[in-house]
């Protein structure tokens, strides 16, 4: 069971469409949490109860809001989301005796997100929820045209996202929501890097073809 101190909710992650929005204004899961900070929990979570309990919660904290992005534009559906990142962090809790180092753990978390947000999307199909895009543009102080346009834009956005394959939508989270290098995406997957700078291309040509995009 999860420590008290780390269940948590999707509903605090951030909803940008653009590499640009989320790289340039926070840190990625990834930079946040360095290789020697990782190998020095590593090391806490093969230590007695209180040590692990307070290193897992340490990782909860730097992971929560990449990966509840990931569960949120995966699933397309808050209360769907929430039970992602739920069921991503008792995987990780489940997982982490067993690991080794043998990738990062911030690598692992993600993992763990998508196949978690993919198996409940799957079972679960329904129509997605507006994303937080949509509510932050509602109360900005954007000029009406702009606002209205911006919002279709977002909602036609949003839909394409829907009809990408399984595969087109991972790169396409990890790389224009996490804002992640390929090489950390190819981390993840478990690709070779010139596979998903492909991927990527196909996906972004999928992603504006379906929005209407030019």
């Amino acid at each position: 069971m999860l420590p008290c101190s780390v269940r948590s909710s999707a509903s605090d992650a951030p909803c940008a469409t653009a590499r640009s929005n989320q790289s340039r204004a926070s840190e990625t899961a990834l930079d946040k949490l360095s290789p020697e900070r990782e190998t020095a929990l590593l090391a806490l979570l093969r230590g007695n109860a209180s040590a692990r309990e307070a290193a897992f919660a340490e990782l909860v904290r730097a992971l929560h809001r990449p990966l509840a992005a990931v569960c949120l534009h995966i699933t397309g559906n808050r209360s769907d989301a929430d039970d992602a990142l739920q069921d991503t962090l008792l995987g990780l809790h489940q997982a982490l005796p067993a690991f080794r180092g043998e990738a990062r753990i911030s690598t692992l978390a993600h993992r763990i997100a998508l196949r978690s947000s993919f198996r409940l999307k799957a079972a679960r199909p329904r129509s997605p929820a507006p994303l937080d895009q949509a509510e932050q543009l509602a109360r900005s102080g954007a000029p009406t045209d702009e606002h209205a346009a911006a919002r279709q834009a977002a909602a036609r956005m949003i839909a394409a996202m829907e009809k990408l394959s399984a595969d087109d939508r991972a790169v396409i989270v990890l790389f224009a929501v996490e804002g992640l290098a390929h090489k950390e995406i190819a981390e993840i997957l478990a690709l070779p890097e010139g596979t998903v700078w492909y991927r990527l291309h196909r996906a972004r040509q999928a992603l504006r073809a379906l929005a209407g995009l030019p």
